[in-house]
């Protein structure tokens, strides 16, 4: 009799069991998995741990839209830069031809002037370019390599004129510049690579320096030197491995002689080639940059070269056939170790050690070549400024 009473009551506690306990273990087991899927911050600096936030989840009726995502703002990217256009051979920039294009062989970056005066810059060797300003102050001026923003300008040197001409300095690439006072009658030669403050002039009486951006200037001669500047005035100057100083100086009567300086200025010697009968002539010279001694100069007979400084020169023109005597105008040694000579009935090339000239240029053939400029970091390009406006050509 007991057994059955307690297999009556047994029997029915084990079914509610059977039915309670699963129950019980799937409500706590999804109860462990929303705690252990929740981020718990980390304690606090005092060593208490925040209390968990629990976002409420959103009910989506069935049929309903789901809701509209809110879009991401992202920076509003500026417009491009104007890519040049060439047409006819000249660069245009604006839908504008470029008149001129100025900088440095150690910068990839460019200015150029437009025919109408507008001024626009380039910081990829010309693959894209922006304008400056509508109406810039100036038109010619000197680029530090150190530092594009840099600018130092003055229209011209006149030693018979009793008025003082200012030199400027911009230093927002040529949006605003300064009248540098303690400057006056300055002509800027040459821009140090490495420190935009420093800078090279030349005076009426010599070549000075000023180390702090053109406010205060030193002369670069002694007592010595006094006969040479007294009659030679700076025009144009390079600079070459180890401090030396290359200057192509004119007299009042147009002679022009080259001066070397070994120590950064202090001393300077005549190393220009002699004069067979007229006075030289020149119009611009070029030196290796990384090679002393080494030095070329456009001259009305030709082009001079030395590579011992001065000791010995020579003279090639053949193959420049009727641009001479006075129709050369610049020249540059390129890193491909080519000449590169400007006259006024195009432009022509010769390998260093190549005794004859070859006239390159379609669209420049007959044009008055003025200057020319490239960049180490794209040599392949070579600017060319013209009477009819700027051109490029690929340097094979």
């Amino acid at each position: 009799m007991k057994k059955a009473i307690r297999s009556y009551l047994f029997l029915p506690l084990a079914a509610i069991l059977l039915v309670a306990i699963p129950a019980l273990l799937f409500s706590m087991t999804g109860k462990t998995a929303a705690v252990l899927a929740q981020t718990i911050p980390s304690p606090t600096a005092t060593g208490t741990i925040p209390p968990v936030i629990t976002a409420t989840p959103t009910t989506t009726i069935p049929g309903s839209p789901l809701p509209t995502p809110v879009p991401t703002r992202r920076p509003v990217s500026p417009l491009p830069a104007p890519a040049p256009v060439v047409t006819d051979g000249r660069i245009r920039v604006g839908g504008e031809v470029l008149e001129k294009v100025i900088g440095n062989r150690l910068s990839s970056t460019i200015y150029g002037f437009t025919f109408s005066g507008k001024l626009y810059r380039t910081l990829n060797n010309g693959r894209t370019w922006a304008r400056v300003t509508l109406t810039p102050d100036v038109d010619e001026f000197l680029m530090s390599p150190d530092d594009s923003d840099v600018l130092y300008s003055n229209y011209a040197l006149n030693c018979r004129s009793t008025l003082a001409a200012p030199l400027y300095r911009s230093d927002d690439g040529g949006l605003t510049w300064e009248d540098l006072e303690p400057a006056q009658s300055l002509l800027p030669l040459l821009a140090d690579p490495y420190d935009f403050d420093t800078l090279y002039a030349a005076g009426c009486d010599g070549i000075y320096m000023s180390d702090d951006g053109g406010q205060t200037w030193v002369a670069l001669s002694t007592s010595a030197d006094e006969p040479l500047w007294d009659t030679y005035v700076g025009l144009e100057m390079e600079a070459s491995e180890g401090n030396a100083f290359y200057v192509r100086a004119d007299s009042a009567t147009g002679e022009s002689v080259i001066l070397y300086s070994e120590d950064g200025g202090a001393t300077w010697t005549l190393i220009s080639p002699e004069a067979t009968s007229d006075p030289l002539s020149m119009r611009s010279i070029s030196v290796d940059p990384y090679m002393n001694g080494y030095l070329w100069a456009a001259e009305s007979q030709g082009v001079w070269s030395t590579e011992d400084l001065g000791q010995f020169w020579g003279l090639s023109s053949a193959g420049l056939g009727n641009v001479l005597p006075d129709g050369l105008n610049d020249i540059v040694i390129h890193s491909t170790d080519r000449l590169f000579l400007a006259t006024d009935a195009g432009f022509y090339s010769k390998g260093v050690s190549a005794t004859r000239w070859t006239k390159l240029g379609r669209e420049t053939v007959n044009l008055e070549i003025l200057n020319f400029l490239f960049t180490d970091s794209l040599p392949s390009r070579l600017w060319l400024n013209t009477e009819n406006g700027v051109y490029r050509y690929l340097v094979r």
